[in-house]
C-alpha cells in the first residue's frame, strides 16, 4: 500500500526560470530586401510560439515539462518592423529622427515554465541547464528555418535570487549573412524554411537530452553551435571542414575531389556555380592546412586594425571564407529537409564501359 509520504512525493512541483533575451534580438544587417526578410522573420516566430512552446524532458525517474510563451519577442519585432516601416517613409526628413527613438532598447524577457513530475524529483538536473539545453536547440531549429531570425548572443537565464546569470552567447551573423550573401550572389541557395519542416527533421536526428553526438547530423549541428559561440579565428575554418566531411561522409583529409563532387551532387550545381566551388572550397582548404601546418600567420587575440592596419586585411580573408564555408554547410543541411531526408547517403557504383 502506498504511503501518505509516496503520495506527496509524487506531487508535481512547479518552478519558474526567467530569461533576459536582451534587445538585439535578430537583424545585425540590413539590405534593400529588409521588409521581406523581417516579415518571414516574424511569420518564423510566430510559428514558434505555438510549435516551440513546450518541451518534455525525461530525467531518468522523473520528467520535466518546460513551457514558455514568446508572444514578448513577436511584439517587439512586430514594433521595430512597425517603426521601420514609418522611418522608410519619412526618410531624410526632421521627423525621421523622432521616429527612430521609438526603436526600444529595454531587453526582453520571458519565463519558462517548469513541471516536474516522478519520485526523485531531487536528481533531477539543474533547470538552468537545461533551460540553456533547450535554448540551444530552439536557436538551431530557428536558424535553419528562417537564418537570423534568433540571436541569442546577449541572452541570460537568470538564477534564483538573481545571484547569478548564465550567458548564452550564441551568435545568429553567420546565418544572417548567409541569407544576406545568398542574395547578392545567389548561389549557393539559402532561404526560408516551414517551421514545422525543420521540427520534424531537428526531432528526428535529435530527441534525447544527449551533449554526446549519436549520428552524423548531430555532429553537424553540433559543428555550427560551436560556429555560432567562436569569434573571428582560424579555428573556423576546421569546425566548417568538420561540418562537411561529416555531413558528405569523407574522411578527415581525404581526397579534397570526393568532398566538392558531393556538395555538386547535393546542390545540384551547374558548370559555372561548380567552379566556384572548387575555387573557394580551395581557399577554405589552403587556410586549414597552413593553421594546421604552422604555416599561417597568427593575429593578436586583439585584432584591433586601429593599432595595426594589417589586421584588417587578414580578418577580412578569415570572415570571407568562413562566411562561405558556412553557406555551403547552411545550404547543403537545408536541401537536406527540404527532400525529407534525415541524411545523405553516398554510394559508389562501378560502370563497365563496352567495347
Amino acid at each position: 500500500m502506498t504511503t501518505a509520504a509516496e503520495i506527496a512525493n509524487f506531487r508535481p512541483s512547479f518552478h519558474r526560470v526567467r530569461i533576459d533575451l536582451g534587445h538585439h534580438l535578430t537583424t545585425n544587417f540590413a539590405d534593400d530586401d529588409w521588409e521581406r526578410t523581417d516579415a518571414s522573420r516574424i511569420a518564423c516566430w510566430q510559428s514558434a510560439r505555438s510549435m516551440l512552446d513546450q518541451r518534455e524532458f525525461n530525467c531518468g525517474d522523473c520528467t520535466v515539462n518546460l513551457s514558455v510563451d514568446w508572444g514578448p519577442v513577436i511584439a517587439r519585432l512586430q514594433n521595430d518592423f512597425d517603426v521601420m516601416q514609418r522611418l522608410e517613409k519619412v526618410k531624410g526628413t526632421p521627423e525621421a529622427s523622432e521616429i527612430a527613438h521609438q526603436f526600444s532598447l529595454a531587453s526582453v524577457e520571458v519565463t519558462f515554465l517548469f513541471q516536474l513530475n516522478g519520485d526523485r524529483l531531487s536528481k533531477t538536473p539543474s533547470l538552468v541547464a537545461i533551460s540553456e539545453y533547450f535554448l540551444h536547440d530552439f536557436f538551431l531549429i530557428v536558424n535553419l528555418a528562417a537564418p537570423g531570425a534568433c540571436n541569442f548572443y546577449g541572452t541570460k537565464i537568470i538564477q534564483p535570487e538573481d545571484r547569478f546569470a548564465e550567458q548564452i552567447n550564441l551568435s545568429n551573423v553567420l546565418f544572417e549573412s548567409s541569407i544576406l550573401d545568398a542574395r547578392s550572389d545567389s548561389w549557393p541557395k539559402v532561404g526560408f524554411l516551414n517551421l514545422s519542416e525543420v521540427i520534424v527533421w531537428f526531432y528526428s536526428i535529435r530527441s534525447e537530452m544527449k551533449l554526446l553526438p549519436k549520428n552524423r547530423m548531430e555532429r553537424v549541428v553540433f559543428a555550427m553551435l560551436h560556429l555560432c559561440k567562436a569569434g573571428i579565428s582560424p579555428t573556423n575554418v576546421i569546425w566548417i571542414f568538420y561540418g562537411l566531411e561529416t555531413l558528405f561522409d569523407t574522411k578527415i583529409g581525404e581526397n579534397f575531389r570526393t568532398l566538392v563532387s558531393r556538395i555538386q551532387l547535393l546542390l545540384d550545381l551547374s558548370e559555372a556555380e561548380f567552379k566556384i566551388l572548387k575555387k573557394k572550397m580551395r581557399e577554405l582548404y589552403d587556410i586549414r592546412s597552413a593553421f594546421v601546418h604552422g604555416g599561417l600567420e597568427v593575429i593578436h587575440p586583439l585584432q584591433n586594425e586601429m593599432l595595426d592596419k594589417s589586421v584588417d586585411e587578414m580578418t577580412s580573408r578569415f570572415i570571407d571564407t568562413a562566411d562561405f564555408g558556412f553557406r555551403i554547410l547552411l545550404a547543403s543541411v537545408q536541401e537536406i529537409i527540404r527532400r525529407g531526408w534525415r541524411e545523405p547517403n553516398f554510394r559508389e557504383v562501378l560502370e563497365g564501359i563496352a567495347r
